[in-house]
């Protein structure tokens, strides 16, 4: 059994018009420069290490450019940075700490027991397949499968990265072109643009649905000559009214 995935020449040109509205917004140009670039920086520990611990916090809560998350994650020196967890005795103090104490952020316990467990588990005897497998994806190779196969590979590894997750760490690194975060804004644009196939958001966190459901967001995206990390920013950029500005942006 095969499903077929349709656009009209009407969704095609609706996503053109999206593009052409929102093409030139900062976050939308810092998406594209980076991820779409053609030499990409080298994932290491420390980088894979903050963009995981980030995108760990932004689950479950707000974390728009004036968030509690975004504050934290844009404080530097970077209050959970690899060398200072790795230089404690207590990883799940030094980061419970570091959360607690920025204010604002729910979960900080659950947060800090997922991360240290991360943090061990990729001490321990994870570090080289990690870096080796993100690194796969700097080149100018990548493909769909290529970039779910990492994907998976967080999702089936580490604590607190599910299958948007999963892709929420490799977009901030700058590794994905066609595996994006599917997360509320874009669910609600999917809805509003009539997609094919009914988006249930509870329903996501299942990976063979997730896929299945990515796989339609990235057809669209290719009849529409439109690389799915660039629309997933323009979808994101205006369901934030535009509130981005380049300065709001984490680097990792």
């Amino acid at each position: 059994m095969k499903i077929e995935w349709y656009f009209s020449r009407e969704d095609i040109q609706g996503i053109r018009l999206l593009r052409e509205q929102g093409g030139e917004d900062p976050f939308v140009k810092e998406r594209r420069d980076r991820n779409l670039a053609v030499d990409k920086p080298e994932v290491t520990k420390s980088r894979f290490w903050k963009a995981m611990s980030a995108m760990r916090l932004t689950s479950m809560q707000k974390s728009g450019p004036k968030s509690a998350v975004a504050k934290l994650i844009q404080t530097d020196p970077y209050p959970l940075e690899f060398e200072k967890i790795g230089a404690s005795s207590d990883p799940w103090s030094a980061i419970e700490t570091a959360i607690r104490s920025s204010g604002g952020i729910r979960f900080h316990g659950k947060i800090a027991t997922d991360l240290a467990k991360n943090f061990s588990k990729l001490e321990e005897s994870y570090w080289d397949e990690t870096l080796d497998r993100c690194n796969r994806l700097i080149g100018r190779d990548t493909n769909q499968s290529s970039e779910r196969a990492v994907a998976h590979f967080i999702a089936n590894t580490f604590r607190g990265f599910g299958p948007k997750q999963s892709r929420n760490l490799l977009q901030a690194l700058g590794l994905t072109r066609y595996e994006i975060p599917i997360d509320s804004r874009v669910t609600k644009w999917l809805r509003k643009s009539k997609f094919p196939v009914p988006v249930n958001a509870i329903l996501l966190s299942d990976p063979e649905y997730y896929d299945f459901v990515l796989d339609g967001f990235q057809k669209l995206s290719a009849d529409a000559d439109i690389f799915p990390c660039e629309l997933d920013a323009i979808i994101f950029a205006q369901a934030d009214n535009g509130a981005w500005s380049s300065q709001d942006i984490a680097k990792f």
